[in-house]
C-alpha cells in the first residue's frame, strides 16, 4: 500500500520544516539502493540540487539492510523525499515515521553535504548499519 506524500509544493528549503520525518522507501537489493543514492547524491550536489543542501533541514537518508532478505530500506527526510520528486518522481513510501521511531539498526548513509557518490561509493557506504 503506497502512503499519501502529503508534501508541501513549494520544492524549496525555505518552506522546509526541520528532518523530523522520515520515509520509508524499500528497494529489493543492495545494489538497487545503492544505485538510487548515487543518483540522489549527485543529483543534491548538482545545481539543481542547492535547496536540499542545507546543513539542518537538507536532505538525509538513514539506510537499514532487512535481516529477512537482502533488501535494504532507505529512510528519506522530508528534504530528501522533495529532492527524489523533483529528480526522479515520486516514489513508494512504505510508511512516514519520526526520527525518534527510527530502527534502532539504521545508520546515517547521506547528509545534503555529502559528497555526490559514484554506484561503489554508495555501495560501500551502505556496508555498514550501525546508528550513530
Amino acid at each position: 500500500m503506497m502512503e499519501s506524500l502529503d508534501m508541501p509544493d513549494d520544492r524549496t528549503n525555505a518552506s522546509a520544516t526541520p528532518n523530523d520525518r522520515y520515509h520509508r522507501c524499500g528497494f529489493p537489493d543492495r545494489a538497487q539502493a545503492a544505485a538510487f543514492v548515487a543518483a540522489l547524491s549527485r543529483f543534491v550536489r548538482g545545481p539543481r540540487g542547492a535547496p536540499y543542501r542545507d546543513t539542518t533541514r537538507g536532505a538525509i537518508v538513514w539506510s537499514r539492510t532487512r535481516d529477512d532478505s537482502d533488501g535494504v530500506d532507505l529512510y528519506l527526510s522530508d528534504a530528501a523525499l522533495r529532492a527524489t520528486i523533483e529528480a526522479f518522481g515520486a516514489p513508494a513510501v512504505l510508511e512516514t515515521v519520526d526520527q525518534s521511531a527510527l530502527p534502532p539498526e539504521c545508520a546515517l548513509l547521506f547528509t545534503g553535504t555529502s559528497p555526490g557518490w559514484g554506484m561503489e561509493q554508495a555501495d560501500k557506504q551502505l556496508g555498514g548499519d550501525a546508528r550513530e
